[in-house]
């Protein structure tokens, strides 16, 4: 044998060996890959601490049955989200009243400027009280100081929301903003969660046909500002009995320097840090079957809606309740076209109470 073919056999054994392990590395990988898609997925270790045991499904203060929609999920890459696979669940303590409840709504009372002497407390249930004079209202719950205060439908009201505005009134939102703190917290209605939260200014318009402010809207004629308070967010967002707007709440108007408060409300409550209980939660596709099954509520929907509803995003937040329920807990949202929104619990069946 020559050099010459003994170098090209060389060469040729070379070539061959080379597409051997090409080809053993192909079998390998391709093994690997069949293994990945037909194996079970390993189970995420969630480190579960229910220690409330079975607990009640929130109620959702302002909602209306779901039940009557088509929905499609059109999220942007048409797949379910990834949501977190459990959550915390922490406990509201139930208040109390105590016998000194007479002088707080007394107090109360007079930090609205109401004369206490003429214009005394009335019951309205067990648990509410109102104060009355010739053109306000003050609604306070006895047992946990909740309020809602309002001026009545009348010439005093009329007289404010009428009132020119500034030409630029925008350039007092900053103002708007401050006074309506400064009115939560002399009323010790700004706690550290609202304080370290959100603030929404949103312009509002006063409806005569149903004596109710309400967004302005472009073409009409802003007449008062709503300042909406909103608690500091958790691990997941904070979702509010209306979704769009907060129970805790201040309205001025007019809109100029003299603006005063014609609706103040708080109706918020406090929850347990320490230890909370860890629950298991839907899938986000488990989510969306129930609500194609009628059991979300729905929180919002515009009035010339279509009866599909294309469901935009699937997310889970913290639902924070304006009555007391004994559990700050998880629950899904839905947002969807024509300004759909819904809520539904999240946590798994079998935590829930029947």
């Amino acid at each position: 044998m020559t050099l010459s073919e003994f170098s090209l056999q060389i060469r040729v054994m070379a070539k061959l060996l080379g597409l051997l392990i090409l080809g053993i590395l192909f079998f390998y990988l391709l093994i690997i890959l069949v293994l990945m898609i037909t194996a079970k997925p390993v189970q995420e270790d969630l480190h579960l601490n229910p220690v409330y045991g079975s607990i009640k499904a929130p109620v959702f203060e302002e909602g209306i049955n779901s039940g009557k929609y088509e929905y499609v999920l059109d999220t942007i890459n048409g797949q379910y989200p990834e949501t977190t696979a459990s959550a915390a669940v922490y406990f509201i303590p139930e208040p109390k009243s105590t016998l000194a409840y007479l002088a707080k709504i007394d107090s109360l009372a007079k930090s609205f400027d109401f004369d206490t002497e003429i214009y005394q407390s009335q019951r309205l249930n067990d648990q509410w009280v109102k104060y009355e004079d010739n053109y306000r209202i003050l609604e306070i719950n006895i047992v946990n100081l909740h309020f809602k205060y309002y001026y009545k439908t009348g010439s005093q009201l009329q007289a404010l929301v009428e009132a020119t505005p500034e030409a630029r009134f925008t350039l007092l939102e900053n103002e708007f903003v401050e006074k309506g703190r400064q009115g939560m917290l002399t009323r010790d209605a700004y706690p550290r969660y609202l304080a370290t939260g959100t603030n929404n200014p949103v312009y509002q318009t006063y409806d005569l046909m149903t004596n109710k402010f309400i967004p302005y809207e472009e073409g009409s004629f802003p007449q008062a500002v709503r300042i909406d308070f909103f608690r500091e967010d958790e691990v997941l967002n904070i979702l509010t009995p209306e979704y769009f707007s907060s129970q805790n709440y201040v309205i001025l108007a007019p809109l100029n320097y003299y603006a005063e408060i014609v609706q103040m409300q708080y109706l918020s409550f406090e929850k347990l840090s320490e230890e909370p209980g860890v629950y298991p939660l839907l899938t986000s596709e488990e989510a969306f079957a129930k609500l194609k099954q009628g059991k979300a509520t729905t929180i919002s929907i515009s009035k010339n809606h279509s009866n599909k509803i294309k469901i935009k995003k699937i997310d889970v937040g913290y639902y924070d309740p304006q009555s007391y329920q004994p559990y700050f807990q998880p629950v899904f949202v839905f947002l969807g076209s024509d300004d759909f929104v819904a809520y539904l619990p999240a946590i798994k069946d079998e935590y829930l109470l029947k």
